[in-house]
């Protein structure tokens, strides 16, 4: 009992402290990832899959939602370095546009530098994570599987 009433308590505390500009799924995702590592056992902690890659906006735009009646900031996002051993190397690859992520089956459309990281939260050993990227002109999808290793803890 006193293990569900945390994590009621720490799921309220996320929606409550997330910007109302966040991103959309971001306090389901923090919530999810906690439920899924407190298990008692050897990892407790919110944990993120580290792909070794370093993410840049290359073109911000924005546009008008007119159903909303608001403006919405956009960016083209590029991978700016992949780390020689993290676990993209020899997928991804310096200058490859991500246009989406899926991460078993769920699909994040990319046009914010923070939907990388905050995609990699659903990320769990075991799935296999696909980037539709745009190389060279042409737009290809590159799967990733997840390992243990490469995840990190969120402090």
């Amino acid at each position: 009992m006193k293990k569900s009433v945390s994590i009621i308590l720490v799921m309220l505390l996320l929606t409550a402290l997330l910007p109302v500009n966040a991103f959309a799924a971001e306090a389901p995702l923090d919530a999810d990832n906690i439920i899924y590592y407190c298990d008692g056992t050897k990892l407790e902690g919110v944990y993120r899959c580290f792909l070794g890659i370093t993410v840049t906006p290359t073109q911000l735009y924005t546009v008008y939602d007119s159903e909303r009646g608001i403006v919405l900031k956009k960016e083209t996002v590029s991978i700016m370095t992949v780390e020689r051993d993290g676990l993209a190397s020899g997928i991804l690859e310096v200058g490859d546009v991500i246009n989406s992520i899926t991460v078993d089956g769920v699909t994040y459309n990319v046009d914010r530098m923070y939907t990388v990281t905050d995609s990699m939260l659903c990320a769990r050993v075991g799935s296999t994570v696909i980037f539709n990227v745009t190389r060279n002109g042409a737009t290809m999808d590159l799967k990733i599987d997840i390992k243990e290793s490469s995840l990190t803890q969120i402090k």
